[in-house]
């Protein structure tokens, strides 16, 4: 071991030196280090400058030491343990006896701390810093496990590392628990250690060791308390019988949803090193590299399992492949060789050879899937074996493109085939050709099966020619090119993948494994050689493959050694494979339509030429429209369902375009699911989407025979699902059970939606009623109304009355009004010419005496000049005959229960409105009577009041005369004759003011308010003359307005005189007083006056 100051550089040893002298020991028991003993001060000198490790202690009661930043410290508090255990006892021999002692072990005395913190920062740091350079290197968690101890192994902090494993279930209460020794820096076999011996251990021994920045609570025990840690997740620090010092520290990693692995770390404590603060962060960041690397180990053995697990059951998968394939091969061989010689015998038969057409056709397009299966599988287990010979690559590819001439041509498609003359072709090749002939073939014909798949209009092209990869690399490259739908973008980077299809592309065929492409490149690549694709969406595809000349791509034992091959026999196998290919594309002939009639609005069918009242003899049989890409599947259908009458479509678009034609709306619409251009769950979204075609029962036929797929059709809004294969027995059964439940649905729609029409328009007329006046633009609307609802071709409102307009025909001459029928959106379904409404079946006699219904269905008419079917309804008013709606029909046509009961309903809407109209013309004229009675009313009062004021006025002049005259000497016959007059002028003048006062009130120029006793005190005879005067002058003077007279009682206190004698006082007494207001609304009177 160094010395502390072999520790230190020569400026680091410096400043130590500075430090031990520049030091406060006055602070100390020492005291100031000039007052130190000459010996203590040459044993400080000696300690300083020695290379060894000198630790000086001093003063036998504290024992001071001198050693680096432990100056003036006393040793117990440095190093308690040490000294409780150690130093107090064999420091007091020493100086009891005087003699010294020799230690091999320097443990008992303390070996000198390293304290210089940039060294153990660098060296701590360095550490940390080596677990990224080995990240690379894990494979496993347990290979993490060794690359960590392999890390701290010569680490002078941690003298040693152990790292446990528990793998464990998140819930643990009933497990039993396994400690896994998976590493450590010291050489130690495996170990595993079984925690539930130790859960009901008890540990409880603390022992406090203080350092000067904190005390720590070390565990005293025996063995690892891995449990309590595992138990606790914290940290532990242990202290075990031989005095050395660890710490666990516990983590864990998540393996799966249910189980979990808790790993504890145990660090040993470095001899000398107090455990402090920065220690102990120390071991904190070892920790988490730790779990990072552990992480890391989790992750990429999990991925080596998912790799591993993937692997295993693609090699399942294809050895299933592979083992099916077989399987179903040996019964369909031993199905279509019986099968051509029943087929050569039953040439006579053509109902018999038709069927068993289909069944060769399907079993030869089975064993066409079943060989690229196989040939797939075995590619992918090594056990195809190619069998390359020598081609003339020219002859052979030009062999394989003819046999497509014929199909271009019945297609429409230009069709070029680009290959040199093999003569020419073979000497500018110069070096030789090696193909396996059964997998080249397999190449061009799925190459050009596919091109002719896409295409719909244009040209395709097969090419061969030489190119090359590198200057020196001759390649031959086959190209077929065509202009069909293309394929995206984001598709080509998977084309060559297994089972990959691009979706929602326009083919004539939805049938294939998805395995055609990348079965050619892995045939291509047996080769020795590569394909490329390039295309443009709308535009066209390029497929080139490139094959290399020569040998050298093969093995030796892949050379042949003869040239000759058994040509019969590989003409026979050549025969069978093109038949495979040649067969299934045959059938897209079969139903070839451009992609230009595809080129419709699939969300519209508004184009629908539909009379779905109009009812045939050819249209007694339910109509089922089928829509499958398969053409015998198509023709096996429709010859089964012959009880119907059954049209066909090749998929969702072919469907469309076909309802789009038809007169009338199929019955029932029997789909596959899986279809080119648009599939069924597609058609069914469509069809759903558009209310003439949203309650047409559609029935899915498909091969997924899943629960899930079920659902999901169901949901998707089909009406039924029947898987393949089918019985013919069910199949029929649910095609006619759900074209019933969807006719009696339809009729419930159809008679609830016809309802709902009438309501309304019943209310509708009777708003109008309330709203307009005028009773001809109410029937007219009303007339209006019943010719767009029932089919018709005049409608007539004929009224008896003889006013202007008696009659009232829609639609009239010259009528350019927009009169379009209603439609009721669930149209009424004539079934087995069941008719929802029935034709009238009463008498008509029967009809005049209970209905006031009038049918003929032939009779002449003025009108149009022609017989016509007429259906007549009285209009009655009081039960009175007011008129008739007619409503006419060419001729014969017959009339249903519900037409007469809507006119019936309309007859008695247009006997309220006549009802109503009469009301206000009446209401009309007694308003009229009314206004004039008043203006007489008011011209009688104003003539009354006129003549009122003309003669108050000579009266007012006699009665102003007559006192004057009382004064003068009269004879008493004067006198008399002057009282007669005076008496028969207030008798004239009282009954002037009194017709006055009537016809004010009459006026409503005087208001009344009653609020007075019957009788008061007074002089009537001056009260009259107030009055009358105060009246007088508010008439005179008010023109308009009102004049109020109010008369009340108010209550006023009075000072009484007491009259009786020995009172001395006066006495207060309420009493009521006549209070006259009068108030009007005139002229009035000027402030100054």
């Amino acid at each position: 071991m160094s010395s502390p100051l072999m520790m230190l550089n020569k400026s680091e040893n410096s400043n130590f030196i500075d430090m031990v002298y520049n030091f406060d020991w006055s602070s100390t028991p020492l005291g100031p280090i000039d007052t130190w003993d000459p010996a203590l001060k040459n044993a400080t000198n000696l300690c300083l400058k020695s290379e060894l490790p000198i630790s000086i202690y001093i003063d036998p009661s504290k024992w001071i030491m001198l050693y680096n930043k432990a100056l003036g410290k006393q040793f117990k508090e440095v190093w308690p343990e040490r000294y409780d255990t150690y130093i107090s006892l064999d420091f007091n021999k020493i100086v009891t006896t005087g003699k010294g002692l020799c230690y091999k072990d320097l443990s008992k005395i303390g070996q000198p701390q390293e304290t210089t913190q940039n060294v153990l920062n660098t060296r701590r740091l360095k550490l940390l810093g080596e677990f990224g350079h080995f990240s690379s290197n894990i494979v496993s968690l347990e290979s993490a496990c060794h690359i960590i101890t392999k890390v701290l192994k010569n680490s002078e902090d941690i003298p040693y590392t152990l790292i446990y494993f528990v793998k464990h279930k998140l819930n643990t209460s009933s497990e039993s628990l396994i400690a896994h020794l998976m590493a450590t820096t010291f050489d130690k076999s495996h170990e595993t250690i079984d925690l539930d011996k130790d859960a009901n251990k008890s540990y409880d021994t603390y022992i406090e060791l203080k350092r000067s920045t904190a005390t720590y609570s070390f565990l005293k025990c025996n063995s690892w308390p891995i449990y309590l840690a595992f138990k606790e997740g914290r940290n532990l620090k242990v202290l075990l019988d031989d005095e050395s010092q660890a710490v666990l520290f516990p983590i864990k990693i998540s393996l799966n949803k249910d189980h979990v692995l808790s790993v504890v770390l145990i660090y040993g404590i470095r001899r000398f090193c107090a455990l402090d603060d920065r220690y102990m962060e120390f071991f904190n960041l070892v920790t988490n590299q730790i779990y990072v690397l552990l992480q890391h180990g989790k992750s990429v053995e999990d991925e080596k399992n998912q790799t591993k697990i993937l692997a295993d059951m693609d090699y399942q998968k294809i050895t299933f492949f592979q083992g099916i394939s077989h399987e179903i091969k040996t019964p369909l061989t031993l199905m279509i060789s019986p099968l051509n010689d029943v087929i050569n015998t039953c040439i006579q038969k053509p109902l018999l050879m038709s069927h068993l057409q289909i069944i060769r056709r399907n079993a030869h397009r089975s064993l066409k899937h079943i060989n690229a299966l196989l040939q797939f599988s075995n590619i992918e287990t090594n056990q195809l074996k190619a069998h390359y010979r020598e081609t003339n690559i020219a002859e052979f590819t030009h062999e394989l493109a003819s046999d497509f001439k014929s199909m271009a041509k019945t297609l429409g498609l230009n069709y070029n085939i680009d290959i040199p003359n093999p003569d020419e072709f073979e000497l500018a090749l110069i070096d030789k050709i090696y193909l396996d002939r059964d997998l080249y073939e397999a190449i061009v014909f799925n190459l050009c099966s596919n091109a002719f798949k896409h295409t719909w209009n244009g040209q395709i092209t097969v090419r061969l020619y030489l190119d090359y990869i590198n200057e020196n690399k001759k390649m031959v490259v086959l190209e077929v090119s065509d202009t069909g739908v293309g394929i995206s973008e984001s598709a080509l980077p998977n084309i060559f993948q297994r089972f990959y299809r691009v979706e929602s592309q326009v083919s004539r065929s939805h049938e294939g494994t998805g395995i055609g492409l990348a079965l050619v490149k892995e045939l291509i690549t047996l080769h020795g050689g590569d394909i490329t694709v390039t295309s443009v969406v709308n535009q066209g595809t390029t497929f080139k493959c490139w094959f290399p000349t020569g040998c050298e791509h093969l093995t030796i034992d892949q050379i042949p050694s003869n040239k000759m091959e058994n040509q019969i026999n590989h003409d026979r196998q050549l025969y069978t494979s093109r038949q495979l290919y040649l067969e299934e594309i045959s059938q897209w002939m079969k139903y070839n339509k451009s992609e230009t009639e595809y080129s419709i609005n699939n969300n519209e069918l508004d184009n629908m030429n539909i009379d779905a009242d109009e009812t045939t003899k050819n249209d007694r049989k339910y109509k089922i429209l089928i829509a499958d890409d398969n053409n015998d599947m198509r023709d096996y259908l429709a010859e089964l369902l012959n009880e119907f009458d059954v049209y066909r479509a090749c998929d969702g678009q072919d469907t469309i375009r076909t309802l789009k034609t038809l007169k009338k709306l199929p019955d029932l619409i029997l789909s596959d699911i899986m279809m080119p251009n648009m599939d069924g769950y597609e058609l069914l979204n469509v069809l759903r989407s558009d209310v003439k075609t949203q309650l047409i029962p559609v029935i899915l036929l498909s091969a997924k025979a899943s629960e899930t797929s079920k659902i999901q059709g169901l949901n998707k809004g089909a009406d039924d699902y029947l898987v393949k294969p089918f019985s013919t027995r069910e199949l029929i059964c649910r095609i006619r059970a759900n074209i019933e439940c969807s006719i009696l649905r339809r009729k419930i729609l159809f008679h609830r939606y016809k309802q709902e029409d009438i309501k309304q328009l019943l209310l509708s007329i009777i708003n109008m009623i309330l709203s307009e006046s005028d009773l001809d633009k109410t029937l007219l609307y009303i007339t209006k109304e019943i010719y767009r609802r029932l089919p018709c071709e005049k409608v007539f409102i004929i009224s008896n009355e003889p006013f202007k307009n008696n009659k009232i025909v829609i639609p009239y001459e010259n009528d350019s009004e927009d009169l379009t029928p209603i439609i009721n959106p669930f149209t009424e379904i004539n079934g087995n010419n069941n008719n929802n409404s029935q034709p009238f079946t009463r008498s008509q006699k029967y009809f005049n005496e209970n209905l006031g219904v009038y049918i003929s269905l032939n009779e002449y008419c003025d009108e149009v000049h022609k017989n016509v079917s007429i259906l007549s309804v009285e209009i009655k008013l009081d039960n009175n005959f007011w008129g008739w709606i007619k409503v006419h029909r060419s001729q014969n046509s017959v009339w249903f229960d519900s037409e007469i009961e809507l006119l019936q309903q309309i007859s008695n809407n247009i006997s309220l409105a006549i009802t109503y109209a009469k009301l206000l013309e009446e209401i009309g004229e007694k308003e009229i009577q009314i206004k004039a009675a008043e203006f007489a009313n008011n011209a009688k009062t104003q003539i009354l009041a006129n003549t009122s004021h003309e003669l108050r006025t000579p009266l007012g002049a006699i009665e102003g005369l007559m006192p004057s005259l009382e004064d003068t000497a009269l004879t008493n016959e004067q006198k008399d004759m002057l009282n007669i007059i005076s008496n028969a002028a207030n008798i004239v003048l009282s009954l002037v003011n009194d017709v006055l006062n009537v016809a004010k009130l009459e006026a409503k120029k005087i208001i009344l308010i009653d609020m007075l006793p019957r009788y008061i005190k007074s002089d009537p005879e001056r009260l009259n003359q107030v009055l009358t005067h105060l009246l007088s002058n508010s008439v005179k003077f008010t023109n308009e307005g009102e004049i109020v007279l109010t008369i009340s009682m108010q209550t006023r206190e009075v000072i009484e005189e007491n009259n009786k004698e020995n009172s001395s006082y006066d006495q207060v007494v309420k009493k009521e007083n006549l209070l006259i207001q009068l108030s009007d609304t005139g002229i009035g009177i000027n402030q100054n006056i």
